[in-house]
């Protein structure tokens, strides 16, 4: 496995998809890390973190000591495209997972909530709302038809019992 240094572009695209949401009255990015909520809007803290674990993966990965530069953001000048979205989590992820603790750190939990933001994303594009499928009437008859199944199950064993 390789592993490389991604372009600024690419951690400036997913620092400032981040500090979107705000703008868009979204709230800032919200993830868990070790054992605490945090929040941010900075896309320069995001960008940083994010920079600063994939410098880290390639150090670990060809025994180097490189530090990342220091972040600042700049305007984004690509349109926020969940593909493109999706496909920069998981190129960044790629390039930073070389550490044992990868699924530990900060960046890891960045990338996560930055996906979770993205299939949220989706969902609005494609005017889908709410958090269940309702049944369509063939998934209904068959729901129905497990539930009488049940039904007739439980008064068996509830009738059986009474005998004995």
């Amino acid at each position: 496995m390789s592993a490389y240094i991604v372009p600024f572009a690419h951690i400036n695209y997913l620092a400032k998809f981040a500090e979107a949401f705000i703008q868009a009255d979204y709230g800032k990015l919200s993830y868990y890390w070790n054992g605490e909520r945090k929040n941010h809007g900075d896309a320069d803290i995001i960008g940083q973190i994010l920079w600063n674990e994939n410098y880290r993966s390639v150090n670990y990965r060809y025994q180097e000591g490189s530090p990342a530069p220091p972040f600042q953001s700049i305007p984004n000048s690509r349109k926020f495209d969940p593909a493109l979205i999706f496909d920069a989590i998981n190129g960044l992820s790629y390039q930073s997972c070389e550490c044992d603790d990868w699924e530990e750190t900060e960046a890891w939990a960045i990338l996560q909530a930055l996906r979770v933001r993205a299939c949220r994303m989706v969902s609005v594009a494609a005017d889908v709302h709410g958090w269940t499928l309702d049944n369509n009437e063939q998934e209904q008859k068959q729901q129905d038809k497990l539930e009488a199944i049940l039904i007739e199950e439980m008064s068996q064993v509830l009738f059986s019992k009474k005998e004995n």
